[in-house]
């Protein structure tokens, strides 16, 4: 992406905040790189697991009986779902080294085998 740099040090954007829109219509993008930029952002969210996280158990809240369970809604959006990081953020479990959750309470499952199989599957990812 290629901005003018000199417009951002004078502080020409007080006015008019610095944005995508801005920057596109200015002509600051040179020749297609937008239309690759967005291209190639599509084939790698295409690509990527779905990921969510909640602070519900899954296998306690989010199923059928569940707490939080909300017929014809919750297997909907969770359907949508690849990997789903479950369970409350608890500080005194806090570990900086765990895989994209912050307690060592939270797990990290595998959702579509999970629910393929009826039982908990965890990621690969759980450490």
């Amino acid at each position: 992406m290629i901005i003018d740099c000199g417009r951002i040090k004078e502080n020409k954007f007080k006015e008019e905040p610095l944005s995508v829109h801005n920057v596109v219509h200015e002509k600051r993008w040179l020749g297609n790189q937008l239309l690759s930029l967005l291209f190639n952002a599509l084939v790698t969210i295409r690509w990527m697991d779905r990921r969510a996280y909640t602070g519900y158990i899954y296998d306690r809240d989010l199923v059928p009986g569940g707490r939080k369970y909300v017929e014809g809604v919750t297997d909907e959006y969770l359907d949508l779902i690849d990997v789903l990081v479950d369970g409350p953020f608890i500080e005194a479990q806090k570990k900086i080294t765990l895989n994209f959750r912050g307690s060592t309470n939270q797990r990290i499952i595998d959702l579509k085998e999970t629910r393929k199989t009826g039982t908990i599957v965890l990621d690969p990812l759980n450490n």
